[in-house]
């Protein structure tokens, strides 16, 4: 089955090779490529023409953000199955061809997602970002209190089931979360349980780099989502856990920007408000942001927490 891969850039030519080479080695070869250029100002168009001759499309639009560029990428292509890469990141050889497997064995799905393995620029792996590990099922609860799907680069989908939900969201941030649970609401999801992408951290990484806008992001998403979640009666619960889940990952940043007295705050507020989900995470967080650096340094080192 053809599957088209889709990736999005903006001014990533030093990282297009490495998204690029990691797609044309997969183990499953039928593949339509193309590159989305969202409005890039460096030497991407020239990067994407060296491999024109290996079957790479190159697609340009004017700069709109990853949830647009990612809907041009499912304007430009047709195959059944999407799977989206962001070119700062690389798939493993078999990526594509486990999702498939995975899709086959249970048409129900209309998308699955897999662990991946954070790294360091040079694209090292230094820690595995955990996706859900529940079976295949309907995730709405779930996919309400955090993003468990991960970001794109760890997804395949139907483009069925995707077109059904209006396209990818095209919010600055948090689209891909917006976008899986609209998904969510009507379909189910599975998960292939170990890591299929490499996801590189950077100082140019597209995350909201402010922990104010993280918390916005959150409280927006799950407000404009949490209606259509029943029975009724929990949804002021799930609101109060993924407010918990929004202060978790911003005290994670408040710890690795060097900010351990916001950190503190979310840390306790996180705990407050949710003490059982992802315990063991948020205990580690408490670690970090109480316990001297050097002591928490130890304690936590090969953590991701």
């Amino acid at each position: 089955m053809t599957v088209s891969a889709v990736i999005t850039t903006y001014n990533y030519a030093r990282f297009l090779p490495d998204a690029l080479d990691s797609v044309l080695a997969q183990s499953h070869p039928d593949l339509e490529i193309v590159v989305v250029d969202d409005g890039s100002t460096d030497a991407t168009a020239s990067v994407v023409a060296d491999y024109a001759s290996r079957g790479v499309r190159y697609v340009s639009r004017p700069h709109g953000g990853a949830g647009k560029a990612r809907n041009t990428g499912l304007e430009a292509t047709s195959a059944p199955l999407v799977a989206f890469l962001d070119a700062d990141d690389a798939w493993l050889p078999d990526r594509v061809e486990a999702g498939l497997a995975h899709l086959e064995r249970h048409p129900e799905l209309a998308l699955v997602a897999a662990h991946a393995y954070a790294c360091d620029e040079r694209l090292h792996p230094t820690a595995v970002v955990p996706a859900a590990t529940r079976p295949n099922g309907h995730m709405l609860e779930q996919l309400l209190v955090d993003n468990v799907v991960l970001n794109p680069s760890s997804v395949l989908i139907r483009r069925a089931a995707l077109e059904e939900a209006g396209g990818f969201s095209e919010i600055q941030f948090g689209e891909d979360w917006d976008t899986w649970i609209e998904i969510a609401k009507r379909h189910p999801i599975g998960f292939v349980d170990r890591p299929l992408a490499l996801v590189r951290r950077h100082a140019g990484s597209s995350s909201p780099q402010r922990v104010g806008v993280w918390l916005d992001v959150n409280r927006s998403i799950v407000e404009r989502h949490l209606d259509a979640f029943q029975p009724a009666w929990k949804r002021p619960l799930i609101r109060r856990r993924a407010a918990s889940m929004a202060h978790f990952h911003a005290g994670v940043g408040s710890v690795k920007g060097g900010d351990r007295h916001a950190a503190r705050r979310h840390a306790l507020t996180a705990v407050a408000l949710d003490p059982l989900t992802l315990a063991r995470r948020k205990a580690k967080l408490m670690t970090r942001a109480f316990l001297p650096r050097p002591l928490s340094d130890r304690l936590s080192r090969g953590s991701h927490a």
